[in-house]
């Protein structure tokens, strides 16, 4: 094996690895704000990301904030086109 695909390959163990970090991370985060929420009132309940902040969530508000609006109903649309309704909004 060269050092070339050797880092290759590297590079994506350590991409897929981050992705079940997240994946994880976002599941505990989650099930935490549900757990939170069914003690707290109806006024006061609070949102998962306000709970924790991963520094991957400013990268998607950043994404967020450069598209406009009307591209993201645009894409929003392509998308449920491309899954022929299955996702309910």
């Amino acid at each position: 094996m060269r050092p070339v695909h050797f880092f290759m390959k590297l590079g994506e163990y350590n991409r897929e690895q981050e992705q079940k970090f997240r994946v994880q991370a976002e599941l505990v985060r989650l099930q935490t704000a549900t757990l939170v929420n069914t003690q707290l009132p109806e006024t006061k309940k609070i949102r998962p990301i306000s709970l924790w902040e991963f520094p991957w969530d400013k990268e998607t508000e950043e994404i967020f904030k450069m598209m406009e609006q009307n591209e993201f109903e645009e894409q929003y649309k392509n998308f449920i086109n491309r899954t022929n309704g299955r996702c309910s909004s």
